[in-house]
């Protein structure tokens, strides 16, 4: 698990759970998503993604992968949104958020490490494909080279460069998962059992961004049912969940942000 010990005075004075994520980010909702349930008051700092405020350096001092979310709690940082799900879980484990069964427990790691595994090459790539991926600036691209090689590669090879095989490819990558996951609602009610788990706040939220950035969830009813149940949860409410834009003005803004940045 990621953890900072931290030296700087400013973030050693804050107490509490302090919490830096960005709104439409789905890997940021789930560690929203968790705090809720656990029911922990927490402060929210909003991370600007389009200016890139997740490259300064006071933020590297959070997050040095230079992504949301990441959580400030005793002094610690805790970032990669499936490690904070792992910290509360561990540090607070009521209420719980694990199934009954080892062999359940087991399987619900499995989807909780396959989702955040998995974010660039299903969620990322599908924004990329559909022209909603944020543009990166050859400037911020030589900083994710040494900060983050893996999402400097994927902006390199894939990102706005990708062909239309490679978008047809990431079509068909993310259908794969889903069906999965479609199936697996089809024997419970969550996806690893018939209780709500860190599972369904890892791949809910994955699945309510696909829908609310335009892919068609229409021939999976059980990942609609599921996800409906989600939204009426008293944790998603208007401090966690995501906010949802007309998918024609996120487009708009990313092609002017694109036309103004000399992107890679």
């Amino acid at each position: 698990m990621p953890i900072i010990n931290l030296t700087d005075k400013k973030l050693l004075d804050l107490k509490g759970f302090h919490l830096f994520h960005a709104g439409g980010s789905n890997c940021s909702a789930r560690a929203r998503l968790a705090l809720e349930e656990k029911k922990l008051e927490w402060t929210g700092h909003e991370i600007n993604l389009l200016t890139c405020e997740q490259l300064q350096e006071d933020y590297l001092q959070i997050n040095p992968l230079g992504e949301v979310p990441a959580l400030i709690h005793e002094g610690k940082s805790i970032y990669g949104s499936e490690d904070i799900l792992r910290y509360l879980e561990e540090k607070f484990p009521t209420p719980s958020l694990l199934p009954d069964k080892e062999e359940e427990i087991e399987s619900m790691w499995e989807w909780v490490d396959y989702a955040a595994n998995s974010h660039l090459e299903n969620i990322a790539a599908y924004l990329y494909s559909v022209g909603i991926g944020r543009p990166c600036s050859a400037k911020n691209f030589s900083i994710y080279q040494k900060i983050n090689p893996k999402r400097a590669e994927f902006l390199k090879n894939k990102g706005y460069n990708m062909s239309s095989k490679v978008k047809n490819e990431v079509m068909k990558a993310n259908h794969t998962i889903l069906t999965q996951i479609e199936n697996e609602l089809g024997k419970h009610r969550y996806l690893t059992c018939d209780t709500y788990t860190l599972s369904d706040i890892a791949w809910g939220m994955n699945a309510l961004a696909l829908k609310n950035y335009g892919f068609s969830l229409s021939q999976y009813p059980n990942i609609m049912r599921w996800i409906n149940d989600i939204e009426n949860r008293p944790s998603y409410n208007n401090k966690s969940k995501m906010p949802t834009f007309p998918l024609w003005l996120v487009k708009c803004i990313m092609f002017i942000k694109r036309k103004a940045t000399r992107t890679i």
